[in-house]
């Protein structure tokens, strides 16, 4: 079977499930011949490529013209919906065109649609009251009309399907499974699926369906569904209905009963449009060896650089470790290092121990020779290294994963298997940002990566930040990271290229905030284009975003608002961002990275524009556990965040469908289609901002929901249960009384009833949160700060209490902050195990010269002077190697005192062979008395003194505390 029939067949199984009539497959195969003589790997045409294709299509002499652009029109419209295709301008607003054509016939429907609702009311009144075997047309009916007015061929699947409904919060769901061929989600993982919110009639209509024995069970096809439909619902008038035609008079229905976008309508009719997340697995033991993974970074302890490194590279470890697997007599090779060089021996190596710890998807336990199919593809990486500088960029890897897939031929084991470690490198830290979208072939469906966590969740994450070991201005720069991520929705370079002057406080001690999105010297946006993004923080995280732009506030508006002075965008990416991503791996599963937090951003934005659409909150988006989402989407919350965009009017006075628009463009999306497949993640949260959540209930609908006899007098104390005044009627009025309830209080009521499961999605793992217990980030930073006093012997911190409190009153002191930051190792700290401070007892005393001071190339005083005096001999060069491994920045000159009596001595050659390294100098002082010695200098960039007293103190603490 050729590619080209494949993706046909696709595209015709798609317009077959949604029941609309299409050319035939050999029609669209002869058309996708044109398209891929003229499309190339991006996906989307532009205008002279459309054009030669319809010349190609005009020179066909026969009717199959008429076909040909039919199929065109139709394939082209499949790839925009299911593969996230962009077309020119024109042939978009002729797609447009077809949805007007598609509204007309809507409302064409209108009376029709009135009257199957009238024969369905009476239908439902006389199966509650007098029940009976379930019938297929009424439940049917009742799931369109209440959940989603679906395709029916997606429902007859739902039907003759035994996956049981489940409960999510106070929601009843039920979910709807895509095309296998189509899926979403990767081969290897479940057909992905749309989930819809149920009211609780549809709850109990089709729980009961459910409950048919297996022996009176019929499967149920398009062809028996509709002919029940057509017998019980049809006037006799009228001729019998298509697929097609029964989904549009449902369509009407809604757009007349529910007043609903007509985007919304579209969400809620094609369960394609919308993609839910899968439960995450927390396995235990994975997510404790993911720990120890992540722990041993390459950004911390990396081999550096070998210059005889050879190409190609055969010295694969995996490869005894997958030849040790399952042999008693073979030990098991200990992960390698990490090489700058080239992080694949590792990253494979980790790869492989995955697959033997935790097997396939399909197997729990691989052969030797199924790891070795696994990992056929290491031939083609053996010219081509991934080294740690071209992890550092998206673009970089990005290109070195497309052009390694490129090389590898189509439809083979080894570009299976490329694809499969490509998918694992995509959930380790260091290269999350591999986007898998540009290496799957245009022609097939994108991959979802769904994904959102709540605003308790991400607060939790915040929290951990502030509680781990960080140092304190690196938890206050990542911290500062994932509230601009989540508040502002922003993609991670948008976060790192962030300048002083791209972000403005609207009014002191404020929470309002404007973030401007540009393109900078560091990078440029996804769309090439600047935006203005208005976000409210909550004051806990406000309070940070205002303390970071207090220590700032003399540096220069060009400089990035994270990290330190100088410290470029790869550095900032490892130092603020990688953290962020090993604790989500950590809470949400390995698939976690942190672009999640932009989805979640999106989710949060779009759930406050509709809030200010409705004026008003669904109750079950602020249940009790989530406090800090109720106050989210409160009223005065949505007017800030939109208060820039009204202007003062109400939302009334403005076309709704602007609202979409505004979200688009504050997410730097340029069609809602991107925002709704890959950030708002299934339908059941959407609904309840679109469709009522209240109504009035008959005694008889509640003993159907409850399952009682239609004739029950129990009924008395369910409404007793459900209505506090109740009691106290008269008995005439019990009988006429019919409660007003909402779908959460009868959810909690039935759910037992209808043995709803309640699922393992995200809602059920969120983290406890008290508003007024909920620490204060601010508080929590400033604990992690220490006194001089304090500081450990063996463990350098320069970070201290009295280094930083003056940032905020003396913002000039940020450079020397920055100088510290870069001459006490960054982030990796001097620290030192016993042994190692042992071996630099040799050293001695640390002396300070406060009179002398270095310039620096530009004539600027930025440099001081500490040394060591010491004698000339082995143990001292050991020491001074001990030294130059650790992560203190400086230059080292040496200076040898030699008495003129041993001027025949070795130790001149000694200093030369054993002391000197890269740039160190000498020189050599000859005196008349005293012992031969060395005096080493160390010349370190820094303008405070008192930091290099600090330094000093603390140095000859440790040196006295090892003696």
């Amino acid at each position: 079977m050729s590619a080209h029939h494949r993706i046909a067949k696709c595209i015709h199984l798609y317009y077959q499930q949604q029941s609309i009539t299409c050319v035939d497959i050999d029609i669209f195969e002869a058309f996708l011949t044109l398209l891929f003589q003229e499309a190339g790997q991006d996906r989307g045409l532009n205008k002279k490529q459309i054009a030669s294709i319809n010349r190609a299509i005009t020179n066909t002499p026969t009717g199959k013209q008429r076909l040909l652009k039919r199929a065109r029109d139709e394939a082209l419209q499949y790839f925009i919906q299911v593969c996230d295709w962009t077309l020119p301008p024109a042939k978009v607003q002729q797609f447009k065109d077809h949805d007007h054509l598609w509204i007309v016939s809507l409302y064409k429907r209108s009376a029709l649609a009135h009257e199957i609702l009238i024969r369905y009311e009476q239908a439902s009144l006389n199966h509650i009251k007098q029940r009976g075997e379930p019938s297929l047309a009424w439940t049917f009916l009742t799931m369109m009309i209440e959940v989603a007015p679906l395709p029916l061929n997606y429902w007859c699947d739902r039907f003759n399907d035994p996956t049981p409904l489940e409960r999510i919060g106070d929601q009843m769901t039920i979910t709807i499974t895509h095309l296998s061929n189509l899926s979403y989600f990767d081969a290897n993982e479940p057909c992905s699926f749309t989930r819809y919110a149920l009211s609780p009639l549809a709850a109990r209509a089709f729980y009961n369906w459910q409950q048919i024995p297996d022996e009176a069970r019929i499967n149920i096809t398009l062809t028996r569904l509709l002919q029940a439909l057509n017998m019980e619902f049809l006037p006799a008038n009228r001729s019998k209905l298509t697929s097609y035609q029964w989904q549009q008079a449902i369509q009407t229905l809604w757009l007349n009963r529910f007043a609903i976008p007509l985007e919304i309508l579209k969400d809620f009719s094609d369960p394609m449009r919308h993609v839910s997340e899968l439960p995450i697995d927390l396995n235990s033991s994975h997510s404790e060896r993911s720990n120890v993974m992540m722990q041993s970074s390459p950004s911390t302890n990396v081999t550096s650089h070998n210059k005889h490194h050879d190409l190609p590279f055969h010295r694969w470890p995996h490869v005894q470790l997958i030849k040790s697997y399952n042999n008693t007599q073979k030990s098991s090779p200990s992960q390698p290092d990490w090489q700058a060089s080239n992080l694949l021996p590792r990253l494979l190596f980790d790869y492989v121990q995955d697959l033997i710890e935790f097997g396939g998807v399909n197997k729990d336990n691989l052969s030797q020779s199924t790891l070795t199919r696994y990992t056929s593809f290491k031939s083609e990486l053996s010219n081509a290294p991934l080294s740690s500088a071209i992890v550092e960029t998206k673009e970089s890897l990005q290109t070195w994963a497309e052009n390694i897939y490129l090389t590898i031929p189509d439809d083979t084991m080894e570009k299976w298997s490329m694809y499969q470690f490509f998918r694992f490198l995509t959930q380790q830290p260091i290269t999350e940002h591999l986007d898998l979208s540009n290496i799957v072939k245009p022609s097939q469906s994108i991959k979802i990566d769904a994904l959102t966590l709540s605003a308790e969740e991400v607060h939790h994450l915040i929290t951990q930040i502030f509680m781990s070991d960080l140092s304190p201005m690196q938890a206050l720069f990542t911290a500062v990271s994932a509230i601009l991520s989540y508040y502002g929705a922003l993609r991670r370079g948008e976060v790192l290229r962030l300048r002083l002057q791209d972000i403005r406080c609207t009014q002191e001690k404020g929470q309002t905030f404007t973030l401007y999105i540009s393109n900078t010297t560091e990078g440029k946006t996804k769309n090439r284009s600047a935006r203005t993004v208005s976000v409210v923080i909550p004051k806990v995280g406000a309070k940070l975003i205002r303390l970071l732009l207090a220590f700032k506030a003399c540096r220069p508006t060009k400089e990035p608002f994270i990290g330190f002075q100088g410290e470029s965008i790869h550095l900032r990416a490892r130092h603020y961002l990688l953290p962020i991503t090993k604790l989500l791996k950590q809470n949400h599963g390995k698939k976690a990275r942190f672009h999640h937090l932009r989805h979640s951003g999106a989710k949060l934005l779009y759930q406050q524009a509709l809030c200010l659409a409705n004026n008003e909150t669904p109750e079950t988006w602020q249940p009790c556990h989530l406090p800090l989402t109720k106050q989210l989407l409160s009223t005065s919350i949505v007017a800030k965040r939109f208060e820039y965009w009204l202007q003062g009017r109400d939302f009334s006075e403005l076309n709704n469908m602007l609202l979409f628009d505004e979200i688009g463009r504050m997410l730097g999306h340029q069609y809602y289609a991107t925002t709704r497949l890959h950030y708002l993640h299934g339908m059941e949260w959407v609904a309840p901002a679109f469709l009522p959540q209240k109504r009035t209930y008959s005694h008889a609908e509640l003993r159907y929901l409850w399952g009682m006899k239609p004739d029950s007098n129990d009924i008395a104390r369910i409404l007793t249960d459900l209505c506090d005044d109740y009691s106290q009627l008269s008995l005439l009025d019990k009988k006429r009384h019919n409660p007003s309830l909402d779908h959460i209080t009868l959810t909690k009521k039935i759910s037992s009833r209808l043995q709803l499961p309640r699922s393992s999605d995200n809602q059920g793992k969120t983290h406890p949160y008290n508003d007024k217990n909920h620490p204060d980030w601010l508080s929590l930073w400033t604990h992690k700060i220490v006194n001089i006093t304090k500081t450990e012997p063996h463990h350098f911190q320069w970070e201290t209490r009295e280094q930083l409190s003056g940032l905020n009153t003396q913002p000039e002191n940020f450079s020397q902050v920055s100088e510290a930051w870069r001459a006490f190792g960054q982030y990796q700290g001097l620290k030192w195990r016993k042994s190692e401070r042992t071996a630099l007892l040799p050293l001695g005393q640390l002396h300070v010269e406060a009179s002398k001071k270095f310039s620096d190339i530009n004539g600027k005083p930025g440099f001081q002077e500490a040394y060591f005096l010491t004698p000339c001999n082995q143990k001292v060069a050991k020491a001074l190697n001990m030294l130059k491994q650790s992560a203190l920045h400086y230059r080292c000159h040496i200076t040898l005192h030699q008495n003129r009596k041993q001027l025949d001595s070795h130790k001149w050659r000694f200093i030369q062979e054993s002391l000197l390294r890269g740039n160190d100098t000498a020189r050599k002082v000859i005196i008349p008395t005293g012992k031969t010695h060395l005096k080493i200098t160390l010349m370190i960039e820094l303008s405070n003194s008192a930091l290099l007293t600090h330094f000093q103190t603390w140095w000859n603490t440790m040196i006295a505390h090892n003696l």
